[in-house]
């Protein structure tokens, strides 16, 4: 008989919780990109044009976690703008993602992807905590 996904996913929380059974060491953190905590405000917009928002409240160059936000279901494509300050020095990053997982606290989105300005933006914004204001904005 073999496992589900659900005994997987117990196996995941025991690790993410550092209790992954005797002689196992440390949790090992297997993100690809170091996140940042950051309150952004997020919207959401599946395909089919729905749309939710939500406050972030960690990001990376690989992914942001929404809170706050009705989640739409794991695997949902979407277009991601994570928008960075208020008023005319507003910028807003947009990018692809597809909805990794939902939890109680929120929604995880993995990008899947980001043109270079944007990428350079999300870069400074995770580097500096700020982001300048883009001399054209690009077309997403």
């Amino acid at each position: 008989m073999s496992a589900g996904p659900d005994a997987e996913w117990g196996e995941f929380d025991d690790m993410a919780s550092g209790d992954a059974g005797p002689g196992s060491g440390p949790p090992v953190n297997r993100r690809d990109h170091e996140r940042r905590g950051v309150a952004l405000a997020v919207t959401l917009t599946a395909p089919d044009g729905a749309r939710v928002t939500g406050t972030s409240s960690d990001v990376s160059l690989g992914g942001v976690f929404v809170t706050g936000c009705a989640a739409p279901p794991p695997g949902t494509d979407c277009r991601v703008e994570l928008s960075v300050g208020t008023g005319p020095e507003a910028v807003t990053i947009r990018l692809q993602g597809r909805v990794a997982r939902v939890t109680e606290a929120g929604v995880a989105i993995q990008y899947t992807y980001i043109d270079a300005d944007n990428h350079a933006r999300l870069h400074e914004l995770l580097a500096s905590g700020t982001v300048r204001q883009a001399d054209e904005p690009g077309a997403f």
